[in-house]
């Protein structure tokens, strides 16, 4: 494609490529710029989240974690030592119970055997031919005190049976409760007790993922200081492309601004390309490594031994908890089953134990009704001999009872002894432990809860600083590259400057003309490097024509010097 020396196309399209470039440059590097800064900040807050969790889950709460599974394991043996000496006096309670049983049994044996005398008795007495008084008397005696004695011993039948099926719930709780605390409870409690220990010996780990992160976080913190040194390059460029920009709309329509304005473009475009790209193939590959550093933070934070294996022991730790409390529910139930079933007893014997002193007394009375019997009986001769020897018995079964009333009251003292091991020292001292239990567990299921809470926090913030940190470098990339592609655009420009300047004659700077044009484009400059090559070119176009550059005579004229004020001006912006 040829271009006329005089054609206003030719210049716009000189322009076009660095106006395209201008247009993105600025929004590219703010773009990048910010993410930078954002994905900066996102990664120390990783450090510092991670540095939180060590807090939190440090040496303090370790000790803690260390107090509360010793507390927990000896409450647990004490339980075991509890429900051992209640299984045991359960076990006599039985046994026990199972003597008074007896006792009752042969009392009963007893009263019946009164009962049938007493029948014998009106028998007899009513077959005498001439009754005597004090035989009549003794006859209805007899009998009033026997229909008593059947009575006390129904209600002592109903007591027994009340009291020994109060014992088969005491034994059914205790075996429901036996079953509960091995099956569930006591499992329970090994399962997040192990998880507490897990935790506890995973601590070292815990600092060592500190360590990788604080490590990668000095290399970060080298890779970022590349970047920002890049990322200056940002302003230099759009600076650069503005005064490429002033060198070609400033010239007029003279040949000799022309080939000033081309040669002066195409030694700025030069100068962009030679010093942009590789700031900003530096600025591409820091990126990356940001990218990468960032990565491998929230990699060893995440798939750490510590945060995976202590997540996932957290977890099952808290399932172990709702378990444990779900069988203190029950064994609780099964406490106060036992509880009932204790007082029960001791109720039903205290009715048993009510009855001794009437039955006593009956026995007694029958005693010594029998006595008077025999000596009236004796009055009567041979007729009276049948009923004489029933009352000669009941002598002997009136000791027989007294015994009877002996080992049983001697029963009832063992069983009222049992009931008081069971009811007021063993189950309440087993109840304390349970409660011990329960506050130590629960304490060490909060401290393996707040751990999961700990846990289960950080975790979420590493996926969610991985995301957006991706994100982030993906767009400061995308944007950079974007640059450096509209970059790689502008060199056949340059080389189309250099062909446009190649075809003017060497331009004149000594005319006024020139000299003015050279100082509105010189004015522009904002950098002391674009103002060292603009000098620079202008000095050996001066060189060919003899004339004096026309900054360096103005300069020269209001006694500045150059290199000093570029120096400031560079500083100040």
């Amino acid at each position: 494609m040829m271009f006329s020396p005089n054609s206003i196309g030719a210049q716009q399209t000189g322009l076009r490529p660095f106006d395209d470039l201008l247009g993105i440059t600025e929004d590219a590097f703010v773009v990048a710029g910010n993410c930078l800064e954002d994905s900066v900040a996102d990664i120390r807050a990783l450090h510092t989240v991670f540095a939180g969790l060590e807090t939190t889950l440090g040496t303090e709460a370790d000790a803690a974690l260390k107090r509360q599974i010793v507390g927990v394991a000896d409450r647990g043996d004490q339980m075991q030592i509890g429900f051992g000496r209640i299984k045991t006096a359960t076990t006599d309670l039985r046994d026990v119970m199972t003597g008074v049983r007896s006792e009752v049994r042969s009392l009963g044996t007893i009263v019946r055997l009164i009962a049938n005398i007493s029948i014998n008795a009106r028998i007899q007495g009513n077959s005498l031919s001439q009754p005597k008084p004090q035989i009549r008397s003794f006859v209805e005696r007899f009998g009033h005190l026997s229909t008593e004695a059947e009575t006390i011993l129904s209600d002592v039948n109903d007591a027994m049976v009340a009291a020994l099926d109060a014992v088969k719930g005491i034994e059914t709780a205790q075996t429901a409760l036996s079953d509960e605390l091995r099956q569930t409870t006591f499992p329970a409690i090994e399962d997040f007790t192990a998880v507490a220990r897990a935790i506890s010996a995973e601590q070292p780990t815990l600092h060592q993922s500190s360590t990788a992160i604080a490590t990668q976080m000095q290399l970060v913190s080298g890779d970022v200081a590349r970047l920002v040194t890049s990322l200056q390059i940002g302003d230099t460029l759009r600076q650069r492309l503005e005064q490429i920009h002033a060198a070609l709309a400033l010239a007029g329509d003279s040949p000799n601004e022309r080939a000033l304005s081309y040669r002066l473009a195409a030694v700025l475009a030069e100068g962009t390309l030679d010093d942009s790209l590789p700031h900003i193939d530096e600025a591409l590959l820091s990126l990356n490594d940001v990218a990468s550093r960032g990565r491998d933070i929230a990699c060893a934070a995440t798939t750490s031994a510590f945060a995976t294996d202590a997540m996932q022991r957290a977890e099952e730790g808290e399932r172990s908890l709702a378990a444990f409390r779900k069988s203190l529910e029950e064994s609780r139930a099964h406490f106060v089953a036992m509880q009932s079933g204790a007082y029960q007893v001791r109720a039903h014997i205290e009715t048993i134990l009510g009855h001794d002193a009437a039955l006593q007394s009956i026995a007694q009375q029958i005693r010594l009704a029998g006595v008077n019997a025999v000596i009236a009986c004796a009055k009567l001769g041979e007729d009276g001999r049948a009923l004489r020897e029933l009352a000669q018995w009941l002598r002997v079964i009136t000791d027989e009872c007294n015994e009877t009333m002996h080992r049983l009251q001697l029963a009832l003292g063992a069983s009222r002894a049992a009931l008081a091991s069971i009811g007021d020292d063993m189950i309440a001292g087993l109840e304390s432990d349970l409660s011990g239990f329960v506050k130590d567990a629960s304490d060490l299921g909060s401290l393996i809860a707040t751990a999961h809470r700990a846990l289960s926090g950080v975790s979420a913030r590493f996926d969610a600083v991985a995301h957006d940190l991706g994100v982030r470098i993906h767009r400061s990339l995308s944007a950079l590259s974007t640059v450096r592609s509209k970059l790689t655009d502008i060199s056949p420009v340059t080389g189309m400057l250099q062909f446009l300047a190649s075809i003017y004659p060497e331009p004149d700077t000594s005319i006024a003309q020139a000299q003015d044009y050279l100082a509105s484009v010189r004015r522009k400059y904002t950098m002391a490097s674009e103002r060292s090559l603009h000098d620079r070119l202008v000095a050996s176009l001066a060189t060919d024509t003899g004339a004096k550059p026309p900054a360096q005579k103005r300069a020269s004229e209001q006694g500045l010097q150059t290199c000093d004020a570029d120096d400031l001006e560079d500083i100040l912006f």
